[in-house]
């Protein structure tokens, strides 16, 4: 019986995105994931470290930004290290999907010299009543 390591997880970028460089110039794009676990009084957060591989992650860096509501999809990894002489651990995720579920800021666009008409000076057309049967073609 062969197992199955995919996991989805759902909370807020604690920083914004990272994007680093392997020697052999492999992109990986690094973020990390605040998720609740448990609710009252017993709630919690846990720290998600998530990396993202390749050209999609330098592509999505720049919108993941601290405070953005994400939800993350990848392979779960228990990582092990030694800090301040103390053996500890943390839950890496290397990422397959990234589903932003926060409204993006989009950048202010530059004048490019054209005039646009103000949308509230542009006339109202007027909804159209009546049978559209006869324009369905089946």
């Amino acid at each position: 019986m062969s197992s199955i390591n995919v996991c989805t997880f759902s909370g807020r970028l604690g920083k914004d995105a990272e994007t680093r460089y392997t020697p052999s110039q492999k992109a990986i794009t690094n973020f990390s994931v605040a998720v609740d676990i448990g609710w009252g009084e017993k709630k919690r957060t846990m720290w998600l470290n998530c990396g993202l591989w390749g050209e999609r992650g330098e592509k999505i860096a720049q919108y993941l930004t601290k405070g953005l509501a994400v939800t993350v999809t990848g392979d779960i990894e228990l990582r092990e290290y030694e800090s301040n002489g103390a053996m500890k651990q943390s839950l890496s995720l290397n990422v397959r999907d990234v589903d932003i579920q926060s409204k993006i800021e989009k950048p202010q666009q530059q004048y490019t010299g054209g005039f646009r008409e103000p949308a509230a000076s542009k006339p109202q057309v007027p909804a159209q009543q009546g049978n559209f049967d006869d324009d369905i073609p089946f």
